[in-house]
């Protein structure tokens, strides 16, 4: 596999994977690595900054069916993150970084039959988009990584099973989403009181006396202690100003994956 090897090159020139040789963009179309899948719809060809935006903008191009059905097949999304390279391979002074393989193939756990879904770039971005619609946006951050909230939330599937309870998410979205700003607030995705780490660990107490997966938002906010008011009462300030909207001339592609 010609991009499987690229990687593969990367990983050997050092730990920080910064390869000064370009992705192979040029076999994505070409019929001798990957065929097309017949979907219906186009995907908007485009650099995006934030991972909810690459999300929202293929959910968009296939509509919700095809992208459920897309969730279903392993070998699209390598194809995908190459499509995406300007995403998800972050560039400087002429260098590509790559990051783990996990991040642009889907892998299986050793010994467990759970794949490692969750942490590839653009199939997690479509995934949070799909289970939680406009509250994903809190989960996400930049197109080319996963931010801790994300990986909080989506890395556990069992006992709390957060990465499919999407009124913890809304309730997430409430305490941490800035609508004005489009943007997380501050202290948020850090390691302080009152942060999503803080709420992750205080779970495990809730788990003791709740079924946490009967919980609605209104039974999580009234079981936050005092330490979380700092967000609800706006005291923080957002941690950038507002982002910019998405541009008007997206090329498009029709969707292809690697047998």
């Amino acid at each position: 596999m010609v991009f499987k090897a690229w990687l593969d090159r990367a990983e050997k020139v050092g730990a920080t994977r910064w390869t000064a040789e370009p992705p192979a963009n040029h076999i994505l179309e070409d019929d001798r690595y990957s065929k097309k899948l017949g979907f219906g719809g186009r995907l908007p060809v485009r650099r995006f900054e934030r991972k909810y935006d690459l999300g929202m903008a293929i959910c968009a191009g296939l509509g919700r069916e095809d992208a459920e059905r897309l969730l279903l097949i392993p070998n699209a999304w390598p194809w995908l993150s190459l499509l995406y390279h300007e995403s998800t391979f972050p560039q400087k002074n002429g260098k590509w970084r790559t990051g783990d393989d996990a991040r642009h193939l889907i892998q299986t756990i050793h010994g467990r039959k759970q794949d490692q879904s969750h942490r590839h770039l653009v199939n997690s971005a479509v995934t949070n988009v799909l289970r939680f619609d406009r509250y994903a946006a809190v989960l996400m951050g930049n197109a080319d990584g996963q931010s801790k909230m994300e990986e909080q939330v989506m890395s556990r599937r069992v006992d709390p099973p957060l990465a499919h309870h999407t009124e913890f998410v809304k309730t997430l979205y409430r305490l941490y989403w800035d609508a004005e700003a489009d943007d997380a607030k501050s202290g948020a995705r850090g390691e302080r009181e009152g942060s999503v780490l803080h709420l992750i660990d205080l779970l495990t107490q809730f788990d003791l006396t709740f079924d946490i997966a009967s919980l609605e938002v209104d039974d999580f906010m009234r079981l936050l202690p005092n330490d979380f008011k700092r967000f609800l009462e706006g005291e923080n300030k957002p941690s950038t100003t507002r982002r910019g909207g998405r541009p008007q001339d997206d090329r498009t592609h029709p969707l292809r994956w690697t047998p």
